[in-house]
């Protein structure tokens, strides 16, 4: 089984993703949201397990932050 990184995951584009993912059974799919932390710091990827594939779909939803 291979595992799925996506950030994220829970937006629109990522929960669709996601869910597509999980109905084939070969991906583990590791779904990452802001409660994880901020993916621009390094401590927050260290809590993320080891994934062979990373889909990054996350991104400022503020406009003038982005």
């Amino acid at each position: 089984m291979r595992n799925v990184l996506v950030t994220g995951a829970s937006g629109f584009i990522g929960t669709h993703l996601s869910s597509k993912l999980l109905e084939k059974k070969e991906y583990n799919v590791v779904r990452i949201s802001r409660s994880f932390g901020d993916i621009a710091e390094e401590s927050t990827w260290k809590k993320f397990p080891i994934c062979g594939t990373i889909i990054h779909l996350a991104g400022q939803t503020f406009v003038p932050d982005s």
